[in-house]
């Protein structure tokens, strides 16, 4: 091969050593390549839910009095479970109690186990 003049490497810029990195080119503890983090990208979504369930509901989407829109969510899931829904008594309980370790059935699931007459009772 071609033979580099005796002051060949003289000729070659400085690089700097980097001293965040291992010798297989790895990150060293308490370095790393992102120092500032993924940017932030505007508000989430969580982040406007709960600046907007705050606020009062306008009269035009059927708010009362200084009502806000949690308070109005949580009235109408309250309405709901009254009037018979099971999946809005589910959600209400849960919320007020906590999930419940055994799963409720679905309506079309429910069994009626009717009370046998005392003649045909067991014992």
């Amino acid at each position: 091969g071609a033979q580099l003049p005796g002051n060949a490497l003289a000729d070659i810029p400085y690089m700097p050593q980097r001293t965040d990195r291992n010798m297989q080119g790895r990150f060293l503890p308490g370095n790393s390549g992102n120092p500032g983090g993924r940017p932030r990208f505007g508000v989430s979504v969580s982040a406007a839910m709960r600046t907007l369930s705050s606020q009062p509901v306008p009269k035009e989407h059927g708010g009362k009095a200084r009502e806000t829109w949690a308070s109005c969510i949580a009235r109408m899931i309250f309405e709901r479970a009254a009037a018979g829904d099971l999946r809005a008594a589910a959600l209400v309980l849960d919320r007020l109690d906590g999930r419940s370790a055994v799963p409720m059935p679905d309506e079309d699931q429910i069994i009626v186990i009717k009370r046998l007459p005392p003649t045909l009772a067991l014992g």
